[in-house]
């Protein structure tokens, strides 16, 4: 057995014992007597996000049926986790938290497994800021560095019999850390076998990615809602190449890891589509019609290079009718708080204002997962309803729908004509009389 093989060991043994030692483990977490009989992971990194999926073969082995399973995680970015059972419906869970790092997931498993019954279920994570850049700045003709961190082992409460684990890239890497057990220019693939609990193993894969990484720094979010036929909609952007930072002077060469066309995807129904920046209406804009929904194509008015900023504003029109249910005068609107923005994108901060007519009074709000209520009303008009809802480092399934119920007496849709009626019949009057005076 070689020295570095020895050590190696001995680095992972001593990474078990500090997970094991830095916290106790939950009380709500009750380990079954269950082993993972085959793990199958691959780990997409084709794009910003990084998509993995893990097909899990269990089995129990202890007397008592087993109606849950126990999903661990100890890596910090930011995630979204869903559970499958093989047929591809979702199963419910509960997140329990370790520490600053670390989490228990208690999936609820459709079926009972007897002693000795296998069960197959499949997790899928999605990761946000999981590949950052390697090098802090680049000139302009350099190829974008970045790099990805993760633990190659299946971290899990349960021993790992089998694990075959695959690293799907879309650009040949220049360096792993760690000894595949199978290389190819655009795939790693890693087998282990009996893999203990709580196994900690790290890979870095250093890659050239010469796409840009946009987020959105901030979108602000309005809805106006019109009983008189339409709603309208206006979202406020700011977008950010956060890749490795450009210096240096430019040159005469092709522009490495810089933005191209945009795409945004709007309602079937969507009417009076506006798109402008900070100097106006933006050309550079394309519209495409299909059954199911609108896409725009567009362009920032400047490409982005990394640590660049831009901005832009969108905004159009939907039939209420599309939106608001109504029950005599119970009103129900229901629409996406936030709808698509872009592709794999992470949006850092959000808030969503919704008027409601003038005169309504709101009874319910069911806010998606991913909102929170601020406030209802700025107290500006008492007669005037704004909801306001903020998010915080969204993506994956950021768009889901609100719901408010509220009442609204349709006469009051008369006030603003008969304001306006009586002033003009004062005016008309004003003029009368001041003519008569005059003569």
């Amino acid at each position: 057995m070689s020295q570095h093989f020895i050590m190696s060991s001995l680095v992972v043994l001593l990474l078990t014992a500090i997970f094991a030692s830095s916290g106790a483990v939950p009380s709500e977490v009750v380990v079954n007597d269950a082993v993972n009989v085959a793990v199958h992971s691959t780990v997409d990194l084709r794009s910003q996000l990084v998509h993995q999926k893990n097909v899990i073969a269990l089995k129990n082995l202890g007397p008592a049926d087993l109606n849950s399973y126990f999903f661990a995680l100890n890596e910090p970015e930011l995630r979204v986790v869903v559970f499958n059972n093989e047929h591809g419906r979702k199963l419910p869970f509960k997140k329990i938290e370790w520490d600053s790092n670390s989490s228990f997931y208690e999936v609820t498993l459709d079926e009972d497994v007897k002693q000795n019954e296998k069960y197959k279920l499949s997790c899928m994570i999605t990761y946000a800021n999981k590949i950052t850049p390697a090098v802090k700045k680049r000139t302009f003709d350099e190829d974008q560095l970045v790099k990805f961190v993760g633990n190659v082992r299946f971290f899990s409460p349960y021993r790992t019999i089998f694990h075959h684990v695959e690293y799907l890239l879309h650009d040949p890497f220049l360096e792993v850390s760690k000894n595949a057990t199978h290389l190819e220019s655009t795939k790693i693939t890693y087998i282990f076998y009996d893999t203990h609990t709580y196994a900690v193993d790290r890979v870095v894969i250093v890659l050239v990615k010469n796409d840009a990484f946009v987020v959105v720094k901030n979108i602000q979010r309005s809805i106006d809602v019109s009983h008189y036929g339409k709603i309208h909609v206006q979202d406020e952007v700011v977008i950010e190449n956060n890749g490795v930072r450009l210096v240096g002077p430019f040159s005469g060469g092709k522009m490495k890891a810089t933005t191209g066309w945009f795409y945004t995807h709007l309602p079937a129904c969507t009417e009076n589509i506006k798109f402008f920046d900070i100097l106006g209406n933006n050309s550079k804009t394309q519209v495409y019609h299909f059954i199911d929904y609108i896409t725009l194509k567009f362009n920032t008015r400047y490409p982005l290079l990394g640590g660049w900023k831009s901005s832009y504003v969108l905004s159009y029109d939907v039939p209420v009718h599309e939106y608001v249910l109504m029950d005599e005068e119970h009103y129900s609107l229901q629409m996406r708080a936030l709808d698509y923005v872009l592709t794999d994108v992470v949006i850092e901060s959000a808030v969503v204002k919704i008027k409601l007519p003038e005169g309504a009074q709101i009874k319910r709000v069911i806010l998606p997962n991913s909102l929170t209520l601020e406030n209802e009303g700025d107290g500006s008009n008492p007669d005037e309803q704004i909801i306001v809802l903020k998010g915080v480092n969204l993506f994956e399934n950021y768009i889901s729908n609100v719901t408010i119920n509220y009442s609204f007496n349709p006469l009051y849709m008369l006030r603003v004509p008969l304001v306006i009626s009586v002033l003009f019949e004062g005016a008309f009057l004003v003029v009368l009389v001041g003519k008569y005076f005059v003569l």
